[in-house]
């Protein structure tokens, strides 16, 4: 439903072109806007397509030096903006310009306000998702995406309006649809509420954009706290209860579970359709046990704990963190290639039953491994552990169509990303790592997880980083939505 512009609106202009061209009416009004979210003067803000900075020249004014981030894909109006910055006398408060490549250059998450102010309706789908992953790549864990755009409830996907007529690369009054854009942001770890009370010049949606982390994090914490309880290390007498736990969890997000082995530590099998349309296959590994307790604990091994960031517990870097975020990133997904998943019991010692299921029926075929975790160095990097197996062992690199699958899936965690063609490093596995030794030539391979350099696997203190952790419920979403087409 269209809004209506309230005629006694200090900001009301008779058209488009009047409100583009009117540096008082846009100005002052996203200025105000910000300021009644939250804007303070040592708040940083990103203004993605800032153009001539009709607004950006209030709000650098308003702002601390250098807090001011503008950017635009037109270079020449970026031009115009310096020089309005200087004509204003507002050098001093050195705001970054640039285009559309150096918000690359922005800090991941330390951008408290992200500002799309008219840019999403010159837009068409493709575009709108690339400007989110920007978006999730740089706002803060708190901040806010304030957004502009048409919204309908009645539009699928993208209504992309007409080519603009100087502007290849743009549209005119493209219209998201709402339930397509919230799932687009949902992936990416992300909700949208609307703004009320600050009419909109041109009558366009205010919205609100902010990141899941506040809503993800618990409900991965409730579900590893229930994991971490529970000892399941070699002599530990609680693998009945976790995998009773573990079958109803997953029997509720549709997966068909079989229990394989006739042992207090079954190898759990569950299966689940393909969702919207996809005719592909992803299987991924979990396991439920741990080691043994050492000394030197700071905290009770068996309580989950959280300090400084971070979630603390036996197993939790290996593997309970992980499988606790995966289970989480199940819920709701209408698109995913059909999964098999094997979440065994006996990793740390041996891997006995899992070990003879290989040997009698193998993996199965597939278009994706997902192996239990992946590697972010102590340089905040993330290590994309990726390979395509061979015959005799060998392994080489994924083709470039798939690599951009994996890429895409860390992209939307903005992650500076390396790529290794290795494996998850099981050296330490007795017996060697089943998943690995039993992958069939042609597999392609990918290892993603939420540990990093300070996880400290099978020793006290073992931990995880919260951010890592919200970080693969997203990579984990991502991987899903793309790899049921690729």
């Amino acid at each position: 439903m269209a809004k209506t512009i309230a005629l006694n609106s200090p900001y009301t202009a008779a058209s488009h072109d009047q409100v583009g061209s009117i540096p008082h009416i846009m100005g002052p009004w996203q200025l105000d806007l910000l300021q009644k979210l939250g804007l303070k003067k040592n708040s940083r803000v990103a203004d993605i397509g800032c153009g001539t900075l009709r607004g950006g020249l209030h709000i650098i004014g308003y702002l601390d030096p250098g807090h001011y981030f503008g950017v635009d894909p037109l270079v020449s109006l970026v031009k115009v903006g310096r020089g309005l910055v200087e004509e204003a006398g507002l050098s001093y408060k050195n705001p970054l310009l640039g285009s559309m490549d150096d918000l690359q250059g922005v800090e991941r998450r330390s951008v408290d306000f992200v500002l799309t102010q008219s840019v999403l309706n010159h837009l068409d789908a493709k575009q709108i998702e690339t400007v989110v992953a920007q978006v999730n790549s740089v706002l803060a864990t708190g901040g806010q995406w304030i957004l502009t755009a048409r919204i309908s409830d009645l539009v699928d996907q993208v209504d992309e309006g007409v080519p603009h007529p100087t502007r290849p690369n743009e549209r005119l009054d493209s219209v998201m649809g709402r339930a397509w854009f919230q799932r687009v942001l949902y992936d990416y770890g992300m909700v949208m509420e609307p703004v009320v009370g600050h009419i909109h010049p041109r009558g366009l949606d205010v919205a609100c954009v902010r990141r899941l982390d506040s809503q993800i994090a618990p409900s991965i914490e409730q579900t590893l706290d229930r994991l971490v309880q529970w000892d399941t290390s070699p002599h530990g007498e609680d693998h009945q209860q976790t995998v009773a736990w573990l079958e109803a969890f997953v029997t509720a997000l549709d997966f068909e579970v079989l229990r394989y082995g006739d042992s207090p530590t079954p190898l759990l099998i569950a299966r689940r359709a393909p969702k919207g349309g996809s005719k592909r296959r992803l299987v991924m590994y979990n396991h439920y046990d741990v080691e043994e307790v050492q000394n030197g604990w700071k905290s009770p091994p068996f309580e989950l704990t959280t300090s400084r960031g971070r979630w603390f517990g036996l197993g939790v870097a290996d593997n309970k963190g992980a499988l606790a975020v995966r289970l989480e990133a199940m819920r709701n997904l209408d698109s995913s290639p059909e999964l098999w998943w094997f979440i065994q019991g006996e990793e740390e010692s041996g891997s006995k039953i899992f070990r003879e299921y290989v040997q009698e029926n193998g993996l199965p075929e597939a278009d994706w491994f997902l192996d239990e975790n992946g590697k972010t160095g102590l340089d905040g990097n993330e290590r994309l552990l990726s390979f395509c197996q061979l015959p005799e062992g060998k392994r080489q690199a994924l083709t470039p169509e798939r690599q951009a699958v994996v890429e895409r899936s860390t992209q939307l965690a903005g992650e500076q990303r390396m790529v290794d063609v290795r494996p998850l490093d099981k050296r330490f596995v007795r017996g060697g790592c089943v998943f690995q030794q039993g992958l069939p030539p042609g597999a392609c391979y990918l290892g993603l997880g939420t540990n990093d350099g300070e996880t400290h696997i099978h020793a006290p203190n073992e931990s995880i980083p919260i951010e890592g952790a919200v970080k693969h419920w997203i990579q984990v979403r991502s991987l899903l939505k793309a790899a049921g087409t690729c």
